[in-house]
Order: structure tokens, then C-alpha cells, then sequence
């Protein structure tokens, strides 16, 4: 039984669901639900929502983040808070004895400084998860794995819709991208708006990956709504990921009903992807790294260069890898 912290009592980390919900949607949740943790404390600067948070989960939770390192001695801790605090806390990490840190995406929100913390773990040994959410998903884990056999031959062109900034979201969208289709290669900006923040700019790119030629990352606008949609077509057919990644839609080669000698794509019926279960999963693979079982799915290398790669274009760099 390893035991676990949660720094950040907002939505991530606590908030999103109760412990009587089946479905983990929360770092507690998934924690407590896990056979292989314990929680054993919660810290939140706000000490009135780490409060709350603490009745709720019923866990105990601490007023100073020193005292609760020294008094519970995790073997792991998750880093919820906003991203303007990753830098603060995963430097803090670093002073005590732990076996593994949880992260919400992204490393930080300045390059260089997760340069350097990325130096300063693999000096310590100190591994990093970082929790870009679609990697734990087994709709796309499956998805990957068909790409890689080849089963859905080339991929002629892939779009991907989302909106709230290139490293708030974007960063998502360029993570899943390297996870499915390979290292980018090359790229340019079309388009870029303010829908977020004016740190974070939304943009509209065209990429090239290696297992896809073209890649087209299209910014929406969070100010009017919410969107996260992944559409690949491919010598097989058409794969599409709506509401966010929870739902899959497959499209098959037929012959045209009407136009002989064409030939269209058929709706199969949709199917879920799983993600409700990403949470879980993502602590599930904390465990199982820790038991020697698995490696971690998404590692601070991994966040880095997705990193790497949103803060290039929003610094209006021209990317070649």
C-alpha cells in the first residue's frame, strides 16, 4: 500500500465528484477507490476549502504544506494547483523522500524553468506523471495501437478542434498528436486569437508529424464555448473523437447506395472511449510503476516537449525537429 497527498483542493483535485460517485473524475477520488493507496492528507493555501475538502473525503488535511510532508511522509504526492504553481510546489517536492510526483499538465507555465526542474529530477531520480488525460483513455490507447500495426493504413490528413489557449489546451492537443502520430517535424502559424488569456494566445496550426503528413490544430473560442474533437481520415476509413474524447465514431468504406461504381464512408454505431475511467487509470499506472509492473504513460520528457512545442508558436517561432 503506497500512501498519497493532494496539494490543491480545487476542481482536479477534490472537487469534481464525492466518494460516493463510481466514476473517479478527482485525484481523491481515484485515490481512495484505488486498492493500492492511502490518502493521508490534503493541502490547500485557501485553508477553508482544504477544510471542506477534508470533511468530504474524510482525510485529514493540514494548514502548512511542511507540516503535512513531515507528519504523513508520502510515498506520492499530486500537484493540483493552478499553473502558475507547478514551478513553487515541484521545487518543494524536491526536498523530501518520495517515490513519485503527479502532475496536472502542464510542467510549468515558463519553458526554461521546466527545463531546469526536468534536469533537476532525473538528477534526483525523482520520476514525474504527468496527467495529460487522453493518454490513460483505452479508446485511444487502442487507437494508437492500430496506427502502429498499421491497420488503418495512411493517414491522409487529421483535424483537431480546440479552444482556451496553446498551452492550456493546445498542449493537450499537441501531446495526443505526439502520442498517436509521432515527433513533429515541421510546422506553421495561420491563425492566432485571444480567447483565454493574453499570456496564452489560441492558435490555428498546420503540422507535420511522421506517421501524418498533414495536421491541422484549429483554435476555437472559449468565450462562446468548449470544444476538444479529433478527426482522422485514413485509407480504411474515418475516425472521429467527439465530446471532449468521450465518445468514438468509426466510418467504413462502402459502396455508393445510389452512385454505382463510388464508393462512400457508413456510420458504424458509436461507442464510448472509455475516458470516464482516465482518472483511475492514470493512478492505476502510478501503482503499477511503483510495484515495477509498467512504465508511466506520460512522463515529464513527454510534457516538456509538448511544452516545448506550444511555446514555440506562441513566441512566433517557425518549428523544425
Amino acid at each position: 500500500m503506497f500512501t498519497s497527498v493532494i496539494i490543491g483542493c480545487g476542481r482536479i483535485g477534490t472537487g469534481f465528484d464525492s466518494p460516493s460517485d463510481a466514476t473517479a473524475l478527482t485525484h481523491a477520488n481515484a485515490y481512495t477507490r484505488s486498492n493500492h493507496f492511502q490518502l493521508v492528507g490534503l493541502y490547500d493555501n485557501d485553508l477553508e476549502k482544504s477544510k471542506e475538502a477534508s470533511v468530504k473525503w474524510k482525510v485529514n488535511s493540514f494548514d502548512d504544506f511542511d507540516e503535512m510532508m513531515a507528519r504523513t511522509k508520502p510515498d506520492v504526492i499530486s500537484i493540483c494547483v493552478s499553473t502558475p504553481y507547478h514551478a513553487y510546489y515541484l521545487r518543494k517536492a524536491l526536498g523530501y523522500d518520495l517515490k513519485l510526483v503527479i502532475l496536472e499538465k502542464p510542467l510549468t507555465d515558463d519553458l526554461k524553468e521546466s527545463e531546469e526542474l526536468v534536469r533537476l529530477y532525473e538528477e534526483k531520480k525523482l520520476p514525474i506523471l504527468v496527467n495529460y488525460t487522453r493518454r490513460f483513455v483505452p479508446g485511444f490507447q487502442n487507437f494508437r495501437e492500430r496506427i502502429l500495426k498499421g491497420d488503418l493504413g495512411e493517414i491522409f490528413n487529421v483535424s483537431l478542434k480546440y479552444s482556451k489557449g496553446i498551452l492550456n489546451n493546445g498542449s493537450h492537443a499537441i501531446d495526443l498528436c505526439r502520442f498517436l502520430f509521432g515527433d513533429l517535424i515541421n510546422g506553421h502559424i495561420v491563425h492566432s486569437k485571444i480567447d483565454y488569456s493574453e499570456k496564452d494566445p489560441t492558435m490555428s496550426l498546420v503540422l507535420e508529424f511522421e506517421r501524418c503528413k498533414e495536421v491541422y490544430l484549429q483554435a476555437c473560442d472559449e468565450r462562446h464555448y468548449s470544444i476538444f474533437e479529433l478527426d482522422v481520415c485514413h485509407k480504411n476509413g474515418r475516425t472521429v473523437f467527439e465530446e471532449f474524447g468521450h465518445k468514438k465514431k468509426e466510418f467504413i468504406i462502402r459502396n455508393h447506395p445510389i452512385y454505382a461504381g463510388y464508393y462512400d464512408l457508413e456510420e458504424k454505431t458509436p461507442n464510448s472511449t472509455g475516458m470516464a475511467l482516465a482518472m483511475q487509470r492514470m493512478v492505476d499506472n502510478a501503482s503499477d510503476f511503483l510495484s515495477g509492473k509498467e512504465s508511466l504513460v506520460c512522463t515529464d520528457t513527454d510534457a516538456l516537449s509538448a511544452q516545448s512545442i506550444c511555446m514555440g508558436f506562441s513566441e512566433s517561432s517557425y518549428l523544425k525537429q
